[in-house]
């Protein structure tokens, strides 16, 4: 991605040029190099910044600028907040230059010309209203503003001017979560895996548990709880037999827990996330699964099999009784 941006574009726009007086060029690597800061950003005001240049070539000729940007994608550095400050120069009215200072001027809005085709054989052109994306390469001065690498003279060395409109300019698009995972134990993630998800639930967690004694998962179904998820269990009737701590937790934070008394064992172990993923396998919720048993849990994001499995769990939760704790 950072590599793709910063090779889109190598034209400088908007900037006065010189033919005989000697520039050093700055290539990408350089600049990259030298920037506390690699910006991709928007015009957003300019002003006049009155400590212009004091002496030195066209220190007569220059005046100061202070450029307010609205910082979108971050290359490189740490940027506070979403806005940032450029000082930079352009010529004062008037003055002209035969061997003039590379000046960067920045735009809130720029046209291009698009050619289209017609039935394809004619061609006609439009022009296009955009935001001018500018890729800044930026030294930040200890008052906290930034001014470009390449020095207050040649200031257009440190900028890139992206296309208007530009896909790349997007943040990176965070990675596909896959449809399935797969998980064992010992010691192999998938408390974590459960936490994770419960974690992430927005509006319902439905639970079928055998074993039901790992306090950190309790404790993730009685936080989604108090967020406002729907979360109900269905424990074994084993259950009720031996004292539960985590399950006995859960219920005195009202979380509505049912034993399924109907079956010699109801032994499935299943979570169903929103309608929409479901945590099942052989995998019990307990401590000694994670740490010290052979098992093994599967994440399946898949509305359809969520489906089957959330009236799988309605059938059973309405033969159910509710359970109170000890």
């Amino acid at each position: 991605m950072r590599k793709s941006c910063l090779a889109i574009a190598a034209i400088l726009l908007f900037c006065d040029s010189a033919s005989a007086r000697r520039i050093e060029n700055w290539d990408f690597q350089q600049l990259q190099q030298a920037a506390d800061a690699v910006v991709v950003g928007t015009t957003i005001s300019t002003e006049p910044w009155p400590e212009g240049l004091k002496n030195g070539l066209f220190a007569e000729d220059l005046e100061g600028r202070l450029t307010s940007f609205d910082v979108g994608t971050v290359f490189k550095g740490e940027v506070s907040g979403k806005h940032i400050q450029v000082i930079h120069y352009r010529a004062k009215e008037g003055r002209a230059f035969a061997n003039g200072p590379l000046l960067a001027s920045f735009r809130k809005t720029g046209r291009r010309l698009e050619i289209e085709s017609v039935d394809g054989v004619k061609e006609k052109a439009k022009v296009l209203e955009g935001t001018p994306h500018y890729l800044l390469f930026l030294k930040k001065r200890a008052d906290g503003k930034y001014e470009p690498v390449s020095g207050q003279i040649d200031s257009a060395l440190s900028v890139r001017k992206l296309s208007d409109i530009d896909p790349l300019l997007e943040p990176p698009a965070a990675a596909a979560t896959p449809p399935m995972e797969v998980l064992f134990s010992p010691k192999g993630g998938c408390t974590d895996a459960i936490l994770r998800e419960v974690k992430a639930a927005k509006t319902t967690v439905l639970v079928q548990a055998y074993w039901f004694t790992s306090p950190s998962i309790a404790k993730a179904l009685v936080e989604a709880h108090k967020r406002g998820v729907k979360v109900e269990v269905i424990l074994d009737r084993s259950r009720t037999e031996i004292e539960n701590e985590q399950a006995d937790y859960i219920v005195q934070n009202d979380v509505p827990t049912f034993i399924d008394d109907k079956h010699t064992t109801a032994h499935s172990k299943v979570i169903i996330i929103d309608g929409q993923v479901v945590i099942t396998g052989s995998f019990n919720f307990t401590n000694q699964a994670e740490e010290e048993n052979v098992e093994n849990l599967v994440i399946i994001r898949d509305k359809t099999i969520a489906e089957k499995f959330t009236g799988n769990w309605k059938t059973h939760v309405q033969h159910s009784g509710r359970y109170n704790k000890h």
